[in-house]
């Protein structure tokens, strides 16, 4: 009977779990506000140069094409940006500095991240900064993305940030 019982309970768990949730083509939860750049034309990036250009510009849709070694955090406000990697792609600090730790710095509103590894050099006691930081952010949906090794931390959400969802990202 405990077979049974544990087996149903099993398969109603495994059924209840949404793939369309999974899956999903929109922000949910408390980010649900966020389009992002919307439908604009992507940049593809492959370099921290061409990151950080792209950043500086009006692009609103930015897709990472190689894993893309990151020098110094970078800092933006700009809002309806949403920034997605293709499968396995990586933006890495190697930094064990305090200066130069950290990747991405946000502080704008209405923004998507996707599909994103954010790759650091492990934890270092020198008061380095978050892999990720949203300061001040608005309506973001941060999604299936995988925060390891960061200095400091791995993701940090502060600054009266609100209407974040995190969905679906490994720590």
């Amino acid at each position: 009977m405990k077979k049974v019982l544990l087996i149903a309970s099993l398969f109603w768990m495994v059924s209840s779990v949404s793939a369309v949730t999974y899956c999903a083509s929109a922000p949910w939860g408390y980010g649900k506000n966020a389009a992002g750049g919307g439908n604009a034309t992507p940049t593809l990036v492959k370099s921290e140069s061409e990151f950080k250009n792209a950043l500086k510009s009006s692009n609103k849709v930015i897709i990472i094409t190689q894993n893309i070694t990151i020098s110094d955090q970078i800092s933006t406000d700009k809002g309806n940006l949403t920034i997605m990697a293709l499968p396995g792609k990586r933006l890495i600090s190697n930094s064990q500095t305090k200066d130069q730790s950290g990747i991405l710095y946000l502080k704008g509103s209405n923004i998507i991240l996707r599909n994103i590894t954010f790759e650091g050099p492990g934890a270092y006691d020198c008061d380095g900064k978050d892999l990720l930081t949203l300061d001040g952010a608005k309506n973001v949906w941060v999604d299936h993305c995988d925060f390891q090794d960061g200095m400091d931390g791995n993701f940090d959400i502060k600054g009266l940030s609100d209407n974040i969802s995190v969905t679906w990202c490994r720590f």
